[in-house]
């Protein structure tokens, strides 16, 4: 994930009624061969202050508070930031974007061989990882990653979650 100094945005208290819901991963059909409910489905629960992930094995209840904030960037897209595990002074984001059937959730990576996240924001070396690749973090502008969504992120690395037309998940 691409690491930034701060979210952008304005911080959110809660997720809009057009984002709540109950919606499960959809795999792209490369992955599974098909596209089905069953046992090993993962779902979000997209409430107004937290996104529960459950599964076959386990429940995550991710709450928004100091350590994953949802902000309304220039009144154009809803980006989920959470402090990085390795680094928690810089975030990761991940767009989401919603219409009728579902929500794309669109992950902002840094890919050392092509990434186009250096073409928008400043970046300063941070250290090296366990495999020698640089890390680097990005100064955040909420213009430019407004750019960066609409040129580069929008129809890539895509996380599709599909709307569940019934309530009814056990």
């Amino acid at each position: 994930m691409g690491k930034f100094d701060r979210y952008p945005g304005q911080a959110q208290h809660e997720f809009p009624s057009h984002i709540t819901g109950i919606y499960y991963l959809v795999l792209p059909s490369n992955i599974t061969g098909k596209k089905t409910i069953g046992i090993d489905t993962v779902f979000y629960i997209i409430n107004k202050t937290d996104v529960v992930i459950k599964d076959s094995s386990k429940i995550e209840i991710k709450p928004l508070d100091s350590n994953q904030v949802l902000s309304l960037v220039q009144n154009n897209y809803y980006v989920l930031s959470t402090k990085d595990t390795e680094d928690p002074d810089y975030w990761n984001c991940m767009v989401y974007v919603a219409d009728k059937k579902g929500i794309n959730i669109y992950p902002v990576i840094d890919e050392q061989k092509n990434t186009n996240l250096k073409k928008f924001f400043k970046r300063k070396f941070l250290r090296l990882n366990n495999n020698n690749d640089s890390v680097f973090v990005y100064e955040m502008y909420d213009v430019k990653f407004v750019q960066y969504v609409n040129k580069e992120l929008k129809g890539n690395h895509t996380i599709r979650l599909k709307k569940l037309t019934s309530n009814n998940i056990n």
